[in-house]
């Protein structure tokens, strides 16, 4: 799919939403920039089905800090685990029921991958191009694998947000969690 096109309806964002329309386990999602109210609408729908979704969005980060309405907080309503690493990742892909636990789900996974974010200007103005894959389970499990990588080393948007509302309050109470890696991540699937 090149970009730009005339309308939204004929861009990569009209496809993402029908990828994430027709999920039925789970979508993992990293992306530089986000703005497209009808993909964030899909994925409240596939919430709404059950299906798994993991987004890592880089602009978290700095919403953390200063979390006024921003489009994590959005994406975390339609109850979605919004998370951020502490360096600029320029990724722009989604996997739709991919290899998150089994590597036998890569033959079924669905891999969108390009150039553009998912903003109306990457639709109709910018010149992008954005590929769609199935059948491609050595890709699959690739983009999973760094998917997975990223995901392990990110931080939370809701916690973070919750963290600086404690310290912005100097809550009274506190409640110390430890979790292993282990018990929360799927293991990281081998490539190749």
């Amino acid at each position: 799919i090149f970009s730009p096109e005339p309308t939204r309806d004929t861009s990569h964002l009209a496809r993402a939403v029908e990828l994430i329309d027709g999920a039925t386990e789970s979508i993992d999602i990293a992306m530089y920039s986000f703005s497209d109210a009808g993909i964030l609408d899909a994925l409240g729908r596939a919430r709404g089905r059950g299906v798994l979704v993991r987004f890592i969005f880089e602009p978290a980060r700095d919403e953390a800090k200063a979390p006024a309405g921003p489009k994590s907080a959005q994406i975390e309503g339609k109850d979605i685990d919004v998370r951020f690493i502490n360096k600029i990742m320029h990724h722009k892909f989604m996997i739709v029921d991919g290899p998150r636990t089994s590597a036998f789900s890569a033959l079924g996974a669905t891999l969108m991958t390009g150039s553009g974010n998912w903003s109306s200007s990457a639709a109709t103005r910018y010149d992008e191009n954005t590929v769609v894959l199935r059948g491609t389970p050595e890709l699959a499990l690739g983009f999973q694998r760094e998917f997975n990588l990223l995901d392990c080393g990110c931080r939370d948007f809701g916690r973070e947000l919750i963290q600086g509302r404690q310290r912005r309050f100097q809550s009274l109470h506190r409640l110390d969690v430890f979790l292993a890696s282990f018990d929360l991540r799927p293991p990281l699937l081998p490539v190749g």
